[in-house]
């Protein structure tokens, strides 16, 4: 008797999912929403045999009158995919339960300061070396002004050699030979100005949607091969951030020494 109850609350479960649909645009709504549940099934089942196998969460949303939601299911696939293969924050994660993710959710992982809200919130080893960067001295002379600078870090930004003056061959060699964690200001630098040629490091908060990735098998490998890599730029360049601010002034002028002289040389 018990089992012919369950089949019979699934059955009526499934049923629940059926829209009735009144208008074209309905249908094509429901449908991508449809295809969106079985391609991210399927790609749980294909990246996760054994948790999908053992799985006992409900393939099903929970909300019936949000036909946008994430079932359990998929939510579950979502949190195996941030902590196996690359980061989808708890946020984004948390909407998946009121917003079907149509697409890969990217989200900045590297010195997104184009997109913080508050640049004096900025971690002040980030903040000494805006000028160095191509981004940050047009930030710097366009928006906010060199003066701010100046008061914040008691260092003159007109002193310092402009970006476009530099012979970054030159730098990236004098880098090179310089011990660490100096070795790794190109690699900053290139952070600043979201040219790290990485998808997670120059991925910003102000990209829109539509720079994301469907969810597909090569898109998902792509990713996480990307992330593998950003892993270790991070460390590197946090390595010089930490050490910057050590001694703010100091350990500037080191690396204003190498920035200096790859501009006499050019």
């Amino acid at each position: 008797m018990l089992p012919s109850l369950l089949n019979a609350l699934s059955a009526i479960h499934r049923l629940r999912q059926c829209q009735r649909i009144l208008h074209p645009n309905q249908a094509v709504d429901y449908l991508e929403n449809r295809f969106n549940t079985y391609r991210l099934l399927a790609l749980y089942q294909n990246l996760f045999p054994d948790e999908f196998k053992n799985s006992t969460a409900a393939p099903y949303p929970e909300d019936l009158n949000n036909p946008d939601s994430h079932s359990p299911l998929e939510i579950e696939f979502l949190y195996l995919v941030n902590q196996n293969l690359f980061p989808i924050s708890e946020l984004q994660a948390e909407n998946a339960y009121e917003e079907r993710l149509h697409q890969i959710p990217l989200m900045p992982m590297g010195c997104d300061w184009i997109g913080h809200e508050d640049i004096e919130s900025l971690r002040s080893g980030w903040q000494i070396l805006l000028p160095l960067s191509t981004e940050g001295r047009y930030w710097l002379e366009s928006v906010e002004g060199t003066d701010w600078y100046e008061c914040e870090l008691g260092v003159s930004c007109e002193a310092i050699t402009h970006p476009k003056d530099i012979d970054t061959r030159l730098l990236k060699k004098l880098s090179c030979r310089a011990a660490k964690p100096l070795k790794f200001l190109p690699l900053a630098l290139q952070l600043l100005d979201y040219e790290s040629n990485n998808i997670w490091l120059d991925y910003c908060a102000t990209d829109q949607p539509e720079d994301s990735l469907p969810w597909t098998v090569e898109n998902i490998n792509f990713l996480h091969s990307e992330w593998q890599d950003a892993k270790v730029i991070l460390e590197q360049v946090y390595e010089l951030i930490e050490w910057l601010e050590q001694d703010l002034i100091n350990h500037f002028e080191l690396v204003l020494g190498i920035w200096k002289i790859s501009s006499l040389l050019k």
